[in-house]
């Protein structure tokens, strides 16, 4: 989704368009091994690709679900079209 910042005290953000569904999920190729999901990240666009920043609960496999809070990682994805997302690296 697209957003724009809002002269309005009520609302930080208007969403102006965009897909509703995610650009990142579960199933997405590189996403496998993600136990807890994506949190929070950063989002710019350079040069007319969309580089996205997020905090990935990875999470240690084989340990109880509430360990996806304790290994966290920065993730790097790319997509040309800010629809899907594509691994680029990890860090």
């Amino acid at each position: 989704m697209f957003a724009q910042v809002s002269t309005s005290d009520k609302s930080l953000f208007t969403i102006v368009g965009g897909p509703d569904y995610p650009v990142v999920e579960a199933k997405t190729p590189g996403a496998e091994n993600i136990q807890g999901g994506f949190e929070a990240g950063s989002v710019v666009k350079i040069n007319g690709i969309f580089h996205m920043f997020p905090t990935e609960r990875v999470g240690e496999p084989g340990a109880h679900v509430h360990h996806d809070r304790v290994k966290t990682r920065i993730g790097h994805w790319t997509s040309n079209d800010a629809k899907n997302g594509h691994v680029s690296q990890r860090f």
